[in-house]
């Protein structure tokens, strides 16, 4: 989802939503549910570790001076 989808998003979503459509509903749309969308046992997963909590405000997923780390495939790549 692109940043300003975050906080357009949250104007009508709580942002449990929001980021359930960014990573499940993601996942299912293209074919991958359970694949990837999910931090599961064989799944596809990058993460995101950031200075806020994205539950009590989205807009820490909306602006990258929030990020600290970026894993990907299990390697931090970013911070």
């Amino acid at each position: 989802m692109a940043r300003a989808e975050f906080r357009l998003r949250r104007e009508v979503q709580q942002p449990i939503d929001v980021l359930r459509a960014a990573t499940t509903g993601a996942a299912e749309l293209v074919g991958m549910a359970g694949e990837a969308g999910t931090l599961a046992v064989g799944a596809h997963a990058d993460l995101l570790v950031l200075d806020g909590d994205p539950l009590a405000d989205i807009d820490v997923l909306a602006d990258p001076f929030h990020i600290r780390h970026v894993v990907q495939a299990g390697r931090v790549v970013s911070g």
